[in-house]
């Protein structure tokens, strides 16, 4: 019997916030997660410093803040210098995650100013979503990995987009457009603005994944039961 995995949207916390110095949403919104533990990558800080929102840690190269500042403001030991040049700054936070054991991350700011940094952290997400549970949160939408079968819970009337990465052969249950061992694959064909006819919808893959997106429920987190 195949292993089906049951996403619903329950309140619960992540185990930490990564800002990541693109589009980062406005001030209220983070807000919402007081409490949590905030990484960011250091050129991220800046803004949420500007938002004078707390931050727990800030990681990377530190080319891009006041370092006298955040020591000031936050304390030394908030500040974690990666000079790593082979790792981006989306990387070096995930790094700083798992030795923190913390799993179940979500995103802000993961695209914003140049594209090829948006692309470059796209793929950083894919080999990290291996081994770590990452939603992304953009513009009133989250996306994650699905790499095996699963129910989900949605509203009716939905969009629901499901993109290769970067191939997947896939079938669905409970949307307007249903996939049939279906070949989604990155230059060629995608999944993009399907929608939910009822309230769980189906996911079966056959090889690959997809990056699902759905509407937000912040400051709800995702319960993989």
């Amino acid at each position: 019997m195949r292993d089906i995995q049951k996403i619903s949207f329950s309140y619960g916390n992540f185990d930490a916030i990564i800002c990541i110095n693109g589009k980062l949403p406005e001030a209220e919104l983070i807000k919402k997660f007081e409490g949590s533990t905030i990484v960011c990558a250091d050129g991220a800080a800046n803004k949420l410093i500007e938002y004078d929102i707390p931050i727990n840690f800030i990681v990377g190269d530190l080319d891009s803040i006041d370092v006298d500042l955040v020591k000031s403001k936050y304390g030394e030991d908030s500040i974690i210098h990666d000079p790593d040049q082979d790792t981006n700054d989306f990387e070096k936070c995930l790094q700083f995650c798992q030795s923190h054991e913390w799993s179940k991350l979500l995103v802000l700011g993961i695209h914003g100013h140049l594209l090829e940094h948006t692309i470059n952290n796209w793929s950083v997400l894919k080999r990290f979503s291996k081994v770590l549970d990452i939603v992304i949160y953009d513009d009133g939408r989250y996306a994650f990995t699905i790499s095996k079968d699963c129910s989900i819970l949605v509203e009716p009337d939905e969009i629901l987009s499901l993109i290769p990465q970067t191939q997947c052969e896939l079938s669905t249950q409970g949307m307007q457009w249903e996939l049939d061992k279906e070949l989604l694959t990155i230059g060629s064909k995608e999944g993009a603005r399907n929608r939910a006819t009822q309230k769980v919808v189906h996911i079966q893959i056959h090889s690959g994944q997809i990056l699902f997106f759905c509407n937000s429920r912040i400051p709800k987190a995702i319960n993989r039961a």
